[in-house]
């Protein structure tokens, strides 16, 4: 027989899911978009996440009968990461038990333009000679002969022919170092981005940057929703190594985090995502790692060491990020240790 779902409202909220019995609370309160205060990674230690059960209170676990006092036992207080839903119920949640209520996020931003004149992403507007009978010269090559020798993915040389000759071989090269990441219709020289990130344990800032003026056009902030697993590097860990799709829940929550902010930025600025070409991100080396997918394992116990130590350079798409589709991330080097590229 089909278990029925009850429901769970979260007071001053006013939000209610619906969830099965046995459900953490902690888990109840993150369907309804509530993040809550967990410092110690959900392992009971800091009595952080305090709620109060108004009825059908499931009995108090050992736990928290070493955290709560018996007068707040009996008023219904449960710790949010150990007790249960145990039957149709409303939540109040403090205000101190909420995440967002114990920080502060400080962005600030930079007035002076950057040094742009050893970018890597850069454009050039081009008019090409047409192919006659006395030229025969190959697209690729036609293109190379002003932009100079570069590589460039099948897949844009399958779009190339069809670009060239549908706009009278005049276009935009994008280049990124000496590779060949688009050509587009018109020219959009004006019109080339870049996004930085500081991948932080408790806060994601990131930054548009226009790469003609190097001036930032916008800044946005927000928690690393990685906070609701813990908010310390250590709990992360412990939460990769023990729970078999631990690693990839929190690589995709500060992905996804990540791509909302970008979308933002892009809003801030009135640009299409699809203008900017380049991300960089800098972090401590855990979260760096866990951003990149890549085991953090090692980080838990004595000698500290990472799985790479070098800057990485990749696509755009092969890290997951909402930008030009051939666009590149650079990811910062670490020192060592728990010493990243921030």
């Amino acid at each position: 027989m089909r278990e029925v779902e009850v429901p769970v409202c979260f007071e001053p909220q006013g939000r209610t899911v619906y969830v099965l019995k046995r459900t953490k609370i902690v888990e109840a309160a993150s369907n309804a978009g509530i993040t809550l205060n967990m410092p110690c990674g959900g392992q009971g230690a800091c009595g952080k996440c305090r709620v109060r059960v108004t009825q059908n209170a499931c009995p108090p676990t050992d736990v928290e009968k070493e955290q709560l006092s018996a007068e707040e036992i009996e008023n219904g207080v449960r710790l949010a990461c150990q007790s249960c839903v145990c039957g149709p119920v409303t939540i109040e949640v403090p205000e101190t038990s909420v995440m967002a209520s114990t920080f502060q996020i400080l962005g600030g931003s930079k007035t002076e333009a950057v040094d742009v004149t050893d970018v890597a992403v850069r454009k050039r507007y081009v008019e090409l000679p047409m192919p006659s009978r006395e030229d025969e010269t190959p697209d690729l090559d036609r293109l190379q002969q002003v932009v100079g020798e570069c590589m460039v993915s099948l897949a844009l040389l399958r779009e190339l022919p069809g670009r060239l000759r549908a706009w009278d071989f005049k276009g935009t090269a994008v280049m990124a170092d000496h590779c060949l990441i688009d050509f587009e219709r018109g020219n959009t020289e004006p019109e080339c981005y870049a996004v930085a990130f500081d991948i932080g344990t408790t806060t994601l800032v990131g930054v548009l940057l226009d790469l003609t003026s190097g001036r930032e056009r916008a800044s946005v902030s927000r928690m690393n929703p990685q906070t609701s697993i813990g908010d310390d590097v250590l709990s992360r860990i412990l939460f990769a190594a023990e729970n078999e799709r631990g690693l990839w829940e929190l690589r995709g929550s500060v992905i996804d985090a990540i791509n909302e902010m970008i979308g933002e930025l892009a809003r801030q600025a009135s640009i299409p995502r699809e203008r900017i070409y380049e991300a960089s991100f800098a972090g401590n080396t855990t979260m760096q790692l866990l951003m990149e997918g890549i085991d953090p394992s090692a980080l838990g116990g004595v000698p500290f060491s990472p799985a790479t130590g070098g800057a990485l350079l990749m696509s755009a798409a092969e890290l997951g990020m909402q930008l030009h589709p051939r666009g590149r991330v650079y990811i910062f080097p670490v020192i060592g240790g728990f010493v990243g590229g921030d």
